[in-house]
């Protein structure tokens, strides 16, 4: 009977240990479950973050773009106006030429 009752006292400290273990193991579960919640929201906010960033920069890259045509038609017109001031440098050379000529021709008569 004695026999009987230390194996049972015995089966029973088995008991309470696995079962402390068993609380332990189940907190450490706990634990890194709320530490997975936490890096999940991280994560979450990062990604909102970076769709934010994401964004911002298609809005730079196109007002980026949009200030490039400006550019490109800027430089357009300055040569037009560079062409057409070309034109104008001709012929007031080729009018002071001729004015030059007539002075002499009258002065010469």
């Amino acid at each position: 009977m004695r026999c009987l009752y230390q194996q049972s006292e015995r089966g029973y400290r088995q008991l309470e240990t696995l079962y402390q273990q068993s609380e332990r193991i189940y907190r450490q579960l706990e634990t890194a479950y709320q530490q997975s919640e936490r890096i999940y929201r991280q994560l979450e906010t990062a990604y909102q973050q970076s769709e934010r960033i994401y964004r911002q920069l298609e809005t730079v890259y196109q007002q980026l773009e949009s200030a490039y045509q400006q550019l490109e038609r800027i430089y357009r017109q300055s040569e037009h106006i560079y062409q057409q001031s070309e034109h104008i440098y001709q012929q007031f050379e080729c009018s002071n030429y001729q004015s030059r000529r007539i002075a002499i021709i009258i002065h010469s008569s």
